[in-house]
């Protein structure tokens, strides 16, 4: 493969590898979140920023097709954020496709992403973000990649058993993540109902 070798699209050098132990010890105790990494423990506030694209049909995550990874998550770390929530899409955890790469500029800029398809890109993304100290949420914001109209967990085309296994195959891969803190199972199910016996509750 070719890549572009002008120097003003090199990217940085790769960060270093995600730290031995982890920077936070955290535990979940009378409705509060605790860092007890150090005696007593302290509560631990989470303060996160959503980065969009890889539940959309490019899947990947948004401006990778004009910058490098690394600037964006060392922004994010140093605006005094701590956790990364990313969205996906049932259809492409499952199917496991090839980003759309901008016509090649996306490995360009970030080589490291060369031949990744999603799961691998997102294995990557979390490493990353692990590497600045900076946890992860992992978010089914959509069913099929690029559909905006989800008002539940299910529709005619993905069922709630292809959700489910979405979130296996999620935990299969990144359950020894160190800094993946959470799961947000599926974003704004508005037209569900509550307490009605009927299959939207």
């Amino acid at each position: 493969s070719v890549f572009c070798t002008d120097p003003a699209l090199t990217p940085p050098p790769a960060p270093p590898s995600p730290p031995p132990i982890p920077p936070f010890d955290l535990r979940c105790e009378r409705g509060r979140l605790l860092d007890c990494r150090i005696q007593p423990c302290s509560e631990f506030t989470l303060r996160g920023v959503s980065w969009y694209g890889m539940e959309e049909q490019y899947a990947l995550p948004q401006g990778l097709e004009t910058t490098h990874m690394s600037p964006l998550l060392d922004l994010i770390a140093k605006s005094g954020f701590n956790v990364l929530r990313v969205p996906l899409a049932v259809t492409s955890v499952l199917d496991d496709p090839t980003p759309h790469l901008f016509g090649g500029v996306v490995t360009q800029l970030n080589p490291r992403l060369h031949q990744l398809k999603y799961l691998r890109v997102l294995h990557h993304l979390i490493r990353e973000a692990a590497s600045r100290g900076l946890l992860v949420l992992l978010d089914m914001h959509r069913l099929s990649a690029g559909d905006r109209n989800n008002p539940l967990w299910y529709d005619q085309r993905v069922s709630e058993q292809m959700l489910l296994a979405a979130w296996g195959r999620l935990s299969a891969h990144f359950c020894d993540e160190w800094n993946v803190v959470g799961a947000d199972l599926f974003n704004e199910p508005w037209a569900a109902s509550w307490g009605g016996g009927d299959a939207a509750e």
